[in-house]
């Protein structure tokens, strides 16, 4: 079987683009310290990049890797020139379907979303999304906006006796400390918190809807209990997971999700103790 791992580097600097309005391309600095007619070595000076991991197949070469994950860069992780900020993780252990990653704590506005038959993952996170929209808007007691982060996340207890119950999540930036912005009481969303803690992740493309997301976290948890087997369960509840979207819904191609699960059993790799669902 082919496989190749392809990771995307794209230079952090004061210019947004390559080219910008006219504005000269900024490129990391260097001097040449040894040249021969068919190669040079270089000295680089530190320099920071946004990385984007594209996990390749027989199907998917370097060059659509490569405009997977400049795609991934330029139009996620950048907003309105704006690197957009994310919850920061370490990733602690990796595997070709999958990887785990140890998250610092963490603030995030909840709305809570009751499923039924009719309200599905789609329309439930919709719902929720709304909510939040309002809420980084002005929808709070500062009447102040919150810049967006990613990823929106949509935690899912499907053990609910009610049917699924949606928990749609907005990433509060990390300058607020933990106390943002009261939100209006009309929005029904509330601040929570997370402890350090490692989850699992598994990446998909595309649109995530219920089958697809089905599919994904029956994926990840096989992969899980195959990687563990015969060791300490890791899973302590397989009916309660996530599934974080790093695109807004008019980015058609070149789309990035994930399914997330809490793990533990990963002590050696610097995991706290499982302490309960977030």
């Amino acid at each position: 079987m082919y496989l190749a791992i392809i990771v995307l580097y794209f230079y952090f600097s004061n210019s947004c683009n390559l080219l910008h309005y006219g504005h000269a391309i900024e490129s990391p600095q260097y001097t040449v310290v040894h040249s021969e007619s068919d190669f040079e070595v270089r000295l680089y000076t530190e320099s920071s990049w946004m990385s984007a991991h594209v996990l390749g197949t027989t199907s998917f070469d370097f060059k659509e890797s490569t405009k997977d994950g400049f795609h991934s860069n330029s139009c996620n992780l950048l907003h309105y020139g704006h690197a957009i900020e994310s919850p920061q993780y370490t990733v602690v252990h990796s595997e070709s379907d999958f990887e785990v990653r140890l998250y610092t704590e963490s603030s995030w506005m909840s709305a809570h979303v009751l499923g039924t038959t009719s309200f599905d993952f789609k329309e439930s996170t919709k719902d929720g999304f709304h909510r939040l929209y309002e809420y980084i808007h002005g929808g709070n007691l500062n009447s102040s906006d919150i810049v967006m982060t990613a990823p929106v996340l949509t935690s899912i207890n499907s053990s609910s006796s009610s049917g699924s119950d949606y928990f749609v999540r907005f990433y509060i930036p990390a300058k607020y400390g933990g106390n943002p912005p009261q939100p209006n009481p009309e929005l029904n969303v509330q601040l929570v918190k997370w402890k350090s803690h490692c989850i699992a992740v598994r990446k998909f493309t595309g649109f995530a809807n219920d089958d697809e997301i089905n599919k994904e976290i029956e994926a990840l948890v096989n992969s899980l209990n195959k990687h563990k087997s015969g060791k300490a369960a890791i899973l302590e509840d397989k009916s309660y997971y996530s599934v974080a979207q790093y695109n807004a819904s008019y980015h058609l191609s070149g789309r990035l999700n994930e399914v997330w699960i809490n793990v533990s059993g990963f002590t050696a790799e610097g995991c706290p103790h499982y302490q309960g669902n977030y």
